[in-house]
C-alpha cells in the first residue's frame, strides 16, 4: 500500500525514459525493474519495498524482462 502511494505520487517527476517504461510494462512491473536494476536492491529488498513476497516479486520482474527483451527469430 505504501509503495503504491509513493509510486503514484512520484510519477509526475519521473524522467521520460521511466515514463515510457511505465507505459510499456505497467507501473508495478516498471517499478520492479527500477528497484532491482537501477537502484541495485536485492530481489528480497525490492520485494519488501513493494510489499510483496519474494516469489511474487520474481514473477513480476521476470515477466517484465520477458516483455522488454528483444525477440529473436528461431
Amino acid at each position: 500500500m505504501a509503495w503504491d502511494l509513493l509510486s503514484v505520487k512520484s510519477a509526475p517527476h519521473r524522467r521520460r525514459s521511466v515514463r515510457n517504461l511505465d507505459r510499456s510494462l505497467g507501473r508495478r512491473a516498471a517499478d520492479a525493474l527500477l528497484l532491482r536494476y537501477r537502484m541495485g536492491l536485492s530481489p528480497q529488498q525490492a520485494a519488501c519495498a513493494m510489499g510483496l513476497k519474494g516469489p511474487e516479486f520474481e514473477l513480476l520482474r521476470i515477466g517484465a524482462l520477458r516483455r522488454i527483451a528483444p525477440h529473436t527469430p528461431k
